[in-house]
């Protein structure tokens, strides 16, 4: 039978740690139950087959240098001591139990420089090399198999394309193998106490098991868990390293799942994650992630826009500045779920609204001509920003935007707009948020 690995050890430990935690009050020594006989002839005690006034019970325990020590108990009481005298028992045998797999931990634990923060040492990387080693040689074999059945026949196309699949679901499960080894090398035990982040200390209570999926598939790390009695909430310093905390999705995956999402419709991006990669990610979990990249990210360009808008940051122009710049704005409603127009006035005969308008503007400069004397829009040069937000909001992000594209600096700045109410002053506020040498319309 095979020795039990590190992650299986910490498992264990973080499974006894938590019985040791509902464990509840316990005490040391033992309950004695004493009769005794008052001395008198014609009491009944004094028969021979008399046991004795009692009982009386008695709990005593032994404390180190100073002998033994206890105290009588009431009747009520006696169940209750008795209780926590067993709890003590269980409390002795766990922390038995834990101090052997703590031990064991400590055997196959690779020794770590700098605290357990810079990866696995030479040893526990030979270690790993050895089980990775082992487990490519099972998958090769078993690859192979697959292949040679795949390639073997009349197959053709379909059997190279399955032989393709085949090895690369191989090799990301050896990949996913790697990369669970290389964490475990560090369970994230970073003291008996951490800061919580709110001025408070946490402190330590376990390991814990933490699920995730990488772009090799999914991956289980068992790392230290903190809590916080002020804040009542818990922690893994280790999350936050490896930047899962509150995820549980690596950041290479996401970058993976944003593209897709962003290129085609969920459902759309979900079928091309699974086909050119090999990678279930579900539509709704697609999109439960674009939209908290789309929230941080909005939040990020507006707390830049605000504080351009404020002059504590003042962006500086490009190095090579164009001599026209172009801003163009416009507005287009979009079809929404009926929540989303909840209170709203609709242009229809009933009066109800079934879309939003979403405010847009592109930034570019044009400085070519083509051969028949049209502007061309320089390749690159356009960027842009649409959101729900107010007009006035929105003129602010929109300012903002193009301040940092040098709009203050240009020779002449052109706005294209179409002559709306809230494009014009003072909605937008064009006039206090860029000077304007020209309004085109």
């Amino acid at each position: 039978m095979s020795e039990p690995s590190l992650p299986e050890l910490e498992s264990k430990r973080a499974g006894l740690f938590t019985r040791l935690a509902a464990i509840g009050d316990f005490r040391r020594g033992s309950i004695t139950e004493n009769y005794r006989r008052c001395g008198k002839p014609n009491c009944a005690c004094a028969q021979p087959d008399h046991p004795g006034h009692g009982p009386r019970w008695l709990w005593t325990r032994t404390i180190a240098g100073r002998g033994t020590r206890g105290r009588q108990l009431s009747a009520g009481e006696v169940e209750k001591v008795r209780g926590e005298l067993g709890r003590y028992q269980e409390l002795a045998a766990l922390t038995e139990q834990i101090v052997q797999v703590s031990e064991a931990i400590c055997e196959a634990r690779p020794v770590l420089p700098e605290a357990g923060r810079a990866g696995p040492a030479a040893e526990g990387l030979e270690q790993l090399r050895a089980q990775i080693a082992a487990e490519f040689a099972a998958e090769v074999e078993q690859m192979a198999a697959t292949a040679v059945a795949s390639l073997g026949g009349d197959a053709g196309g379909a059997g190279l394309e399955a032989a393709e699949l085949a090895i690369r679901a191989a090799m990301t499960k050896v990949g996913a193998s790697l990369l669970a080894g290389l964490l475990a090398a560090d369970a994230g035990y970073r003291g008996p106490a951490v800061g919580c982040g709110a001025g408070h200390q946490a402190e330590f209570v376990s390991y814990r098991d933490k699920g995730f999926d990488t772009v090799l598939g999914p991956v289980t790390v068992n790392r230290a868990w903190y809590h916080c009695a002020a804040c009542r909430h818990g922690l893994a310093p280790r999350d936050t390293e490896l930047g899962l905390d509150g995820d549980t999705m690596s950041r290479g995956l996401a970058k993976m799942t944003a593209r897709a999402a962003a290129a085609d419709p969920f459902t759309t991006g979900s079928e091309l994650l699974a086909d050119l990669a090999g990678i279930q990610v579900s539509a709704r979990r697609i999109e439960r992630h674009a939209e908290a990249d789309g929230t941080a990210a909005a939040a990020v360009i507006t707390a830049q826009a605000t504080a351009i808008r404020a002059g504590t940051v003042v962006p500086l122009p490009p190095a090579v500045l164009p001599d026209k710049m172009y801003i163009a704005i416009d507005g287009t409603g979009v079809p929404v779920v009926r929540a989303e127009t909840e209170g709203r006035p609709g242009k229809s005969e009933d009066g109800i609204a079934r879309t939003r308008e979403v405010k847009l503007t592109c930034v570019f400069t044009q400085t070519k001509v083509d051969e028949d004397g049209y502007p061309v829009r320089d390749p690159d040069s356009s960027s842009y920003l649409a959101t729900f937000e107010p007009a006035a909001r929105f003129g602010v992000l929109m300012a903002a935007g193009a301040r940092s594209r040098g709009a203050r600096h240009v020779r002449q700045l052109t706005i294209l707009g179409d002559g709306a109410h809230w494009i014009c002053y003072p909605d937008v506020g064009i006039a206090d948020l860029i000077p304007v040498p020209r309004l085109s319309r």
